[in-house]
């Protein structure tokens, strides 16, 4: 279980993050949803460890919780002058994964042996989607997957989430593609002034466009 307690988060004198509280269970595709500037981004970053905050972020299992999370970010960087495959042996060494076999293609199709400059923006993210998901990390956030995307690659997103949650892993992910979210999450949750103000189960997806649009 992640519970997030009394999360806020400034940035000078704006106010993102407004004491939320929320709790993701393990087993679970938890969406995110909010207009631009709700502060989806800056609360993946604050679970991940990438920024400071007041409140608190406790999981649930033992050990440090940024060594135990694969994530995503909306706009992943890569090294200049480095290939997709060395930039997932990288990862993988960093992981403490030996021995790692990387061929000239995987899962999403990409060249591996070209240089990342070269690459699209979604086969980029697809690319920084396949590294967070080196290792058996127990949690998976990702800012806005689907993104640049092509429909095939939306689909092994969606498929490889459903396999996440059958390992009993917690997933968390934002997306602008309402769709997306209604077809793979187990609940949706509204972001809106810094807190979370709704939480949707299945029988309550219909609700989500309309409540997006009255914001």
């Amino acid at each position: 279980m992640l519970t997030i307690s009394n999360l806020s988060k400034r940035y000078g004198n704006k106010q993102v993050l407004r004491e939320l509280s929320a709790s993701f269970a393990e087993g679970r595709v938890h969406g995110i949803i909010g207009l631009n500037g709700a502060g989806k981004t800056t609360l993946f970053q604050c679970i991940s460890g990438l920024l400071e905050y007041t409140g608190s972020v406790q999981y649930s299992k033992p050990g440090p919780l940024k060594n135990q999370i694969g994530y995503v970010p909306a706009e992943p960087y890569f090294f200049p002058r480095i290939t997709g495959g060395e930039y997932l042996a990288f990862l993988a060494h960093a992981k403490g994964i030996k021995g790692a076999e990387l061929p000239g293609s995987d899962t999403f199709e990409l060249p591996l042996r070209e240089y990342i400059e070269h690459y699209s923006t979604g086969m980029k993210r697809k690319l920084a989607i396949q590294g967070a998901m080196i290792g058996a990390a127990d949690l998976y956030i990702l800012d806005e997957p689907f993104n640049g995307v092509d429909i095939k690659s939306n689909l092994l997103i969606k498929q490889r989430m459903e396999e996440l949650r059958a390992q009993g892993k917690t997933v968390l992910f934002s997306s602008h593609i309402i769709s997306s979210l209604t077809e793979v999450c187990d609940e949706i949750h509204l972001l809106k002034d810094g807190r979370i103000a709704r939480h949707y189960l299945p029988a309550d997806y219909p609700a989500v466009e309309s409540d997006l649009m009255a914001l």
